[in-house]
């Protein structure tokens, strides 16, 4: 981690730990584009395959494949940093209302 890296605030993303859903909400904060890379995260993230067996179907090499999970797993714990500043309403979210200590 860089000296400007936040610690993490959530467990790291492992198979199977997320739905179809959030790994749509993470991708679109990402600049990953290409249909059959997010097909792997998908299968891998979501359906809980092992990443050699998505790697090999897609044709993709290792470093390749690795380093779009890095780039979810950073959009993951964005997300995780920024959810402390909402909170959840009937009608959805809302900004957490700020707090004065004084």
């Amino acid at each position: 981690m860089s000296e400007n890296e936040a610690p993490p605030l959530a467990a790291p993303l492992t198979p199977g730990s997320i739905t179809a859903d959030h790994l749509d909400g993470l991708v679109a904060g990402t600049g990953i584009k290409g249909k059959e890379a997010i097909q792997a995260l998908h299968d891998h993230l979501v359906k809980s395959e092992p990443a050699a067996a998505v790697i090999a179907r897609a044709g993709f090499t290792k470093a390749h494949f690795y380093s779009r999970v890095k780039i979810i797993e950073k959009a993951h714990q964005y997300a995780a940093r920024m959810s402390q500043y909402y909170e959840p309403t009937a009608e959805g979210v809302r900004v957490r209302p700020v707090t004065t200590q004084g």
